[in-house]
């Protein structure tokens, strides 16, 4: 029987595209995710967009007649403010998030976790002078595209917007937003230390 697979804004009945596979519905979703909450085509088409977000499901059709029949809805992304939040389904997403938008049993979480093999610091540097500097602990990310999109969300900010931009490991600038990768279950220090 004949599919297609349409990906609405469920919380704004907003059509965003039709595609021949599920795979293909997914991947245009991993593309969304990595663009920020607040730039098209992620930003809500409402008055309260500041507040409110996207919540983009898969509606999986079969279009042998007309109307089509809908067969299932499929929890996909939700974008906002506080990030994105893959559904309980999602392929090769959904594990490597913190699922936010569905409740997840404790197995479920502990195998996705379990296929994360590295996390994602984000901190901010403002040096003030010589020897002062303050040091903000942003978040802890499970994609570099997460660690990116919360400093797209912060850099419009007060204080942030005075550094906006990402320091690159090794340079000779100290101050702005830092993105390291830490992996996971391997010690990052292995020496003793020595204070003076």
């Amino acid at each position: 029987m004949p599919k297609c697979f349409v990906i609405e804004d469920e919380s704004h009945a907003e059509q965003i595209g039709e595609y021949a596979s599920l795979d293909d519905a997914w991947a245009e979703l991993g593309r969304l995710a990595a663009i920020p909450w607040d730039q098209r085509p992620n930003v809500a088409p409402c008055t309260s967009w500041q507040t409110c977000g996207r919540t983009y499901e898969i509606i999986e059709y079969e279009t042998s007649s007309t109307p089509w029949q809908e067969l299932r809805r499929i929890a996909g992304l939700d974008v906002s403010v506080n990030g994105v939040a893959w559904g309980s389904e999602a392929p090769r997403y959904g594990a490597r998030q913190f699922i936010q938008a569905e409740p997840v049993s404790r197995v479920g979480l502990i195998q996705a976790l379990s296929l994360m093999k590295s996390v994602f610091v984000v901190q901010h540097v403002h040096v003030f002078g010589p020897g002062e500097e303050d040091v903000k602990m942003i978040g802890v990310y499970s994609t570099k595209d997460s660690a990116l999109a919360a400093v797209a969300r912060l850099k419009i900010h007060p204080g942030f917007c005075d550094l906006p931009l990402v320091v690159e490991p090794g340079g000779d600038d100290w101050a702005g937003f830092h993105i390291t990768e830490y992996s996971l279950d391997e010690d990052s220090w292995t020496e003793g230390y020595v204070t003076v």
